[in-house]
């Protein structure tokens, strides 16, 4: 894998449900890792505790050397089934969480951001927010749905994460699908 087409731009790689967006967004973090740029990296994994949805990062890759790698296991699946304010406060709460990892990544001295599972974020938050977070870095890569007919449920009834998603697209030098 040639990461040096993916080093000082922002990448982020879409796909449909279960089509292999973690394993490949691992893949070039063990390339980056293999190339000593471990000490550059923060890693912030969203992906929830979920069976079917979302994979994180470390099933992949075992040993992150010196990168900081994030994940919680507060971040939940939103269930469109229950109701709407009960939806809205496990949002609330994934994008809390995620704010956490990002204002933490503004504050260190890294430059290569990782986001796995991003649309676990845009779907509880403006495009704006993400913006600001992805102008510290210099090389950005993330993954996330696209949403329509095969994404899971949650995610393709939200038109606005398919816009955000699209917007998103546009700061982008690199868009991989897979």
């Amino acid at each position: 894998m040639n990461v040096d087409l993916l080093l000082d731009r922002y990448t982020i790689i879409l796909s449909d449900s279960g089509r292999g967006r973690t394993k490949y967004t691992s893949e070039i973090v063990r390339e980056l890792i293999r190339r000593g740029l471990d000490d550059r990296i923060y890693i912030i994994d969203l992906a929830p505790q979920s069976k079917g949805v979302g994979m994180r990062l470390s099933k992949f890759i075992y040993g992150f050397k010196n990168a900081i790698y994030r994940y919680s296991r507060e971040i939940q699946v939103p269930n469109i089934s229950s109701d709407p304010s009960a939806m809205n406060r496990v949002l609330e709460k994934n994008v809390r969480v995620a704010e956490e990892f990002f204002n933490d990544f503004m504050s260190s001295d890294r430059d290569i951001l990782v986001v796995n599972d991003l649309y676990i974020y845009l779907l509880g938050s403006e495009l704006d927010n993400f913006l600001r977070y992805l102008r510290k870095a210099k090389t950005f890569i993330g993954n996330t749905f696209l949403g329509g007919e095969e994404a899971p449920i949650f995610v393709a009834y939200d038109p606005m994460h398919r816009r955000r998603t699209e917007a998103l697209i546009k700061h982008m030098h690199n868009v991989v699908k897979v």
